[in-house]
């Protein structure tokens, strides 16, 4: 397992994922995304969860299902932390109150509070940008000064 699904798995006893999330990171199949295994085997073992959640009230038309079943998924489940990259469905999200974080935080969180290395947590930030995580140049330089601060 690679070390970034190894130190998620570390930090949540459970992730719950929507529907139409389970079924976007598996279609990762047909481009051979190394990721889909672990994400099955997960999924098996019952780490992750795929559960659907009845839409909600004033969530913004224009997201995405995976976004909007996410948002209402969040509120169904009482959770602690969305994890969610796409900016216009955070400031969604955060708008009906919750706590909504990207998945790079976790490796500032992993720094700062499970004890993993500072070089360990820029080669994780390296190897996301690697297999396709978006991030401005700006943003990858921040993070990385938040994870060396």
């Amino acid at each position: 397992m690679p070390a970034f699904w190894r130190l998620l798995k570390a930090t949540f006893t459970e992730v719950v994922i929507p529907t139409a999330v389970s079924e976007e990171i598996l279609r990762g199949k047909e481009i051979g995304s190394p990721d889909v295994p672990v994400i099955e085997g997960s999924i098996r073992e019952g780490w992750i969860r795929v559960s659907g959640a009845p839409p909600i009230a004033g969530i913004p038309e224009n997201l995405g299902r995976g976004e909007e079943e996410a948002i209402a998924l969040m509120r169904q489940e009482q959770a602690d932390w969305l994890l969610m990259d796409d900016l216009v469905a955070s400031r969604a999200a955060r708008l009906l109150g919750m706590e909504v974080r990207p998945v790079v935080y976790l490796l500032i969180y992993w720094t700062r509070k499970a004890g993993t290395g500072k070089d360990s947590a820029i080669e994780l930030l390296d190897e996301l940008v690697n297999t396709g995580y978006r991030l401005s140049v700006r943003d990858y330089l921040a993070i990385k000064d938040m994870i060396q601060g």
